[in-house]
């Protein structure tokens, strides 16, 4: 079976992107992720499903550059993270 190889830089996908990329360079916050920041500039004028498909990609370029290490360890705080939120859940239902 074959797989996509990113063989770019993170900031590659931007080039398929160029819409969202020339609205990221007017935003107010160099730390906006487009997610659920206030007066964001991209989500408010951005198809939902395009923006989505941005993250998606570039997830897909951060990943293919991570070695096994990496991904193991981010794994395991993915791990950690959803447990104690089923702890707290539980919690919540028991008191």
């Amino acid at each position: 079976m074959r797989a996509w190889q990113a063989d770019a830089g993170e900031d590659d996908p931007g080039l398929s992107f160029t819409d969202i990329a020339a609205l990221a360079e007017r935003r107010q916050r160099s730390d906006c992720s487009h997610e659920s920041e206030p007066r964001c500039a991209v989500r408010g004028a951005v198809d939902a499903a395009r923006l989505r498909n941005y993250r998606k990609l570039l997830r897909e370029v951060r990943r293919a550059g991570q070695t096994p290490l990496d991904r193991i360890a981010e794994r395991s705080r993915w791990k950690a993270l959803c447990k104690a939120a089923l702890q707290r859940g539980r919690g919540k239902r028991g008191g």
